[in-house]
């Protein structure tokens, strides 16, 4: 599903509202487009929720490993991409 202009809007009205959701500023994402980066931090793990930077398009999200040594027990690497997903229009 990719998400139209009113799920968008609704999603950033809802996420301006979120606790311990902080913006990270400009990245490129997966696809390499400029965007707006906002993350949060759980345990072992940092979401990011990439915004286009003029319309808020949710561009993608994206979540990487916290840990900070490689972790042979699970075949993780330090800062690894978890998941990942884009969207196009």
């Amino acid at each position: 599903m990719t998400l139209g202009a009113r799920e968008s809007a609704a999603l950033v009205r809802l996420l301006a509202d979120a606790e311990g959701l902080r913006p990270a500023g400009r990245v490129t994402d997966r696809l390499g487009r400029p965007g707006e980066a906002y993350v949060y931090d759980t345990p072992g793990a940092r979401r990011m929720l990439i915004l286009d930077p003029g319309t808020g398009t949710v561009l993608g999200l994206e979540t990487t490993a916290t840990i900070t040594r490689d972790d042979p027990r699970y075949g993780i690497r330090a800062g690894a991409v978890l998941e990942y997903s884009a969207w196009l229009r």
